[in-house]
């Protein structure tokens, strides 16, 4: 019995320092049939039949799930359960070209082809309960006052019941895969998923678009028109072009609605952009600015590194620790880009790519791995350091949030991540400052490669929301 005790301390022992203890304690079926006692057997078999549900961070920064009166439900991306891991929000992939993981949730209304979400439940066996409800929304994410009947064929309640078990990894999750269905109009939506039969207990939301090409738009990226600025900004001038726009537009500049997005981020995108010359003749809309209205940050080429296999250093991965309940993994260890020219290398502009190099079975085969990011700061800087990047959603919470050590004058965040391809950057937020800015570490350049998206939105006369009438992704380096 004292053997058995001291068995279970030392597992538990391991679990809390690896920052994964459950809120009970698992047992694996080993350690129970190994016990000779048949009421130690009784005592504990219960609890090998349970989940060992992982206390991680959810996007508030929370380790522990809140109660359902705690849920409050928003429109942006968030998750509600601390253990919701891995999203992945795109289009449908036909072939096994993994760049559709790539692409972000945006769609043609004609276009056959559906979006789909996958994502992983960490730290369970059992199979959830989940459905799934979508919402229109206004250009400002507002639920719009579509009635369901307006915006779907289908009763707006729909089963999630496409779902995988993970197999033989070492931190044991369910993989949950929904394509969304078929809507009626464009514009802005939310992918709401609840579970247990109530629809007010949220897992997760997610945003998506649905746009029609009835506006052209013409795009442009160049340096920015501040000479100051010219080494570091990226200017996106643009065109819209109305003559096939069969809705009469009677007072454009304030009837059409403008949304620019870089790498994805609804973080820092920009909106309430007023078009600067109206050519009514040549039904035209120009926005050419000259004081930073349409600037963006180039930014750097992203950091990257590979966790795909845990038999070998990947890309960036400094040594691999691997125990019998999870795999530790520290990644080379950075400096501050800020003061370096630019270099072109390949990236994923800010994305991941989930993978499993041994079997290619990355969904339910690649493992969770505990990262652990470094940055060698002489000083600290002015403001909280973060490790952002598309696998935290830009988000700057306590997980990815980065600790001090004057000592060794390093910065380390310690992250759980699948295994796979990433991309990141470090980014310093500031007291009071509602999001980070990445300058201070990785510089910014004007040469830089990066994705934009232009969003043309328009509320029609007599419509009840706003409609995407115009979508347009670009590179900076495909315009110029």
């Amino acid at each position: 019995m004292g053997k058995i005790k001291e068995l279970n301390k030392k597992n538990a022992v391991l679990l809390f320092n690896l920052k994964l203890l459950p809120s009970f304690v698992y047992f694996s079926p080993p350690i129970v049939f190994d016990m000779k006692k048949q009421y130690f057997l009784f005592l504990l078999l219960p609890l090998a039949t349970l989940t060992g549900c992982l206390p991680l961070p959810n996007s508030a920064g929370t380790t522990t799930n809140p109660s359902l009166n705690e849920k409050v439900f928003t429109t942006e991306n968030y998750v509600y359960e601390a253990n919701v891991r891995t999203i992945q929000f795109c289009p449908e992939a036909l072939t096994s070209d993994k760049s559709e993981y790539l692409k972000p949730p945006v769609r043609f209304l004609q276009d056959s082809r559906p979006l789909q979400i996958e994502f992983d439940l960490v730290g369970e066996h059992r199979i959830r309960n989940l459905r799934a409800r979508v919402f229109h929304c206004d250009y400002d994410w507002k639920l719009s006052n579509l009635n369901d009947i307006e915006v779907l064929n289908e009763v707006n309640d729909f089963v999630v019941n496409n779902y995988q078990i993970s197999f033989n990894t070492r931190v044991p999750y369910v993989h949950y895969t929904f394509q969304v269905p078929r809507v009626k109009m464009s514009g802005n939506y939310v992918l709401m998923i609840y579970q247990n039969g109530n629809d007010k207990d949220y897992l997760l939301t997610q945003r998506f678009w649905i746009y029609e090409n009835k506006i052209g738009i013409e795009p442009n990226v160049r340096n920015s028109t501040q000479v100051s600025e010219r080494d570091r900004n990226q200017q996106i001038d643009f065109k819209l072009n109305y003559s096939a726009y069969s809705t009469n537009l009677m007072n454009p500049r304030e009837e059409i609605k403008v949304v620019i997005r870089q790498n994805y981020r609804s973080d820092n995108q920009i909106l309430g952009l007023k078009p600067l010359y109206i050519r009514e003749f040549d039904k035209l809309l120009e926005y050419n600015y000259f004081n930073l209205e349409n600037n963006f940050r180039g930014g750097n080429e992203f950091r990257r590194f590979d966790t795909r296999s845990i038999r070998f250093l990947g890309f960036n991965v400094n040594n691999i620790s691997v125990s019998d309940t999870l795999v530790a993994m520290q990644l080379v260890s950075e400096t501050s880009r800020e003061k370096n020219p630019y270099f072109r290398q390949p990236d994923y502009n800010g994305n991941y790519l989930i993978g499993h190099f041994e079997t290619g079975r990355g969904k339910t085969e690649a493992d969770y791995i505990q990262t652990k990011f470094v940055l060698q700061a002489r000083q600290m800087a002015d403001g909280e350091v973060y490790v952002v990047g598309r696998f935290n959603n830009w988000q700057t919470e306590t997980e990815n949030r980065m600790r001090y050590n004057a000592e060794k004058g390093e910065y380390t965040a310690d992250i759980l991540l699948k295994q796979g391809e990433y991309n990141y950057m470090f980014g310093v937020k500031k007291l009071g400052e509602k999001t980070f800015q990445t300058d201070f570490w990785e510089g910014s350049f004007q040469e830089t490669e990066n994705n934009y998206e232009i969003i043309v939105y328009h509320h029609p006369l007599g419509a009840r929301t706003d409609l995407i009438v115009g979508y347009r992704q670009f590179s900076s380096q495909t315009t110029r």
